[in-house]
């Protein structure tokens, strides 16, 4: 079977890498799918999203309580480690809590949009004892699948955020294109230290010097707000392709303070990573209708992957995906 991107289909995926975070009694909510026949009170999910995906090589605890006073071992018929749920042989009730008691899950890293992409499945039948049932009932999963995917992303961006000195006096500066080359990049603010200097802003290599204002005193005069113009009105740094913005919310007001190198640098540019060199696993979400949150959902190792970066420092990546030893399942939130 081949699932194959359309008006209305797309994907999402996550790198899921390290040793991951620990669950302490993370709490689990029920999924009511009677619709799909199952009773009430046997499928359960982590109920905080951001912590449903459940780190498979690790030994995972589950536990169940009516009263909330005396937690018990919960033993799941199933659980899909690529969401977050557990399926019960035996229904519990409404009363009932549960839990994840102990256990790893990964955390979100690298978020990666699918620009196209190609989905091919191989059905597998699973047996499953469900409460009330007289004979296994059998479903089909999909144990065994690959994928191509492309997607356009860009590079991580070198950024400075200003601190110290007066209120409303901090700026940002962000190296457009993204990568290590923004990491070269630093500003100094240097104060005139004579009376009634004009702002001047400079390049030299890879330094952005700005001559701050000052008044008869002397003292500085320049505001956030008029070094963010001067910054953006000089074609030197517009030619570095930096750009200068009000840090946050704050309104520009403040006088700025003299900044030293090497205290101006721009740091956390990174370039494109090859994915395949990672101990990683990617979380792979394939979305037959993304407006109902219709879905496949498991984890993929990464068995090739192609990086082109274009002059503009955008990242296409070609991916080679294959299933790793857990289940591609159908969802419906």
């Amino acid at each position: 079977m081949a699932l194959v991107n359309s008006t209305g289909k797309v994907a999402a995926f996550y790198l899921a890498k390290g040793t991951g975070s620990a669950y302490s009694d993370e709490a689990m909510s029920e999924v009511n799918l009677s619709a799909e026949g199952y009773p009430r009170y046997t499928v359960y999910q982590v109920t905080d999203d951001t912590k449903r995906y459940i780190k498979d090589n690790v030994a995972v605890v589950f536990q169940e309580d009516q009263g909330i006073t005396d937690w018990q071992t919960l033993t799941p018929a199933e659980v899909q480690y690529a969401g977050g749920r557990i399926f019960l042989s035996s229904a519990l009730t409404s009363g009932h809590a549960v839990r994840v008691h102990s256990g790893n899950y990964y955390t979100y890293a690298k978020c990666l949009g699918a620009k196209d992409w190609r989905l091919d499945m191989s059905w597998v039948t699973e047996k499953s004892m469900c409460l009330g049932d007289s004979v296994p009932s059998a479903s089909l999963i999909h144990k065994d699948w690959t994928a191509t995917v492309g997607a356009y992303w860009p590079l991580t961006q070198a950024t400075l955020a200003t601190t110290g000195g007066n209120e409303n006096s901090h700026i940002t500066l962000t190296h457009e294109p993204g990568g290590t080359d923004g990491n070269d990049y630093e500003l100094v603010l240097v104060d005139p230290g004579v009376e009634n200097a004009t702002a001047d802003v400079s390049v030299t290599g890879t330094t952005i010097t700005v001559t701050l204002a000052s008044s008869a005193v002397p003292a500085i005069t320049t505001t956030a707000s008029q070094l963010v113009a001067a910054l953006s009105t000089a074609d030197a740094v517009s030619n570095l392709k930096i750009t200068a913005a009000l840090a946050g919310a704050e309104t520009g007001v403040g006088i700025v303070a003299a900044l030293a190198s090497p205290n101006g640098a721009l740091t956390g540019g990174l370039d494109a990573t090859d994915l395949t060199s990672e101990t990683a696993k990617l979380i792979a979400i394939f979305y037959d209708t993304y407006s109902s949150d219709r879905r496949y959902e498991g984890y993929a190792v990464i068995k090739g992957n192609s990086i082109t970066i274009d002059p503009g420092k955008l990242i296409e990546q070609s991916l080679t995906l294959e299933s790793c030893g857990t289940p591609l399942y159908f969802r419906e939130s």
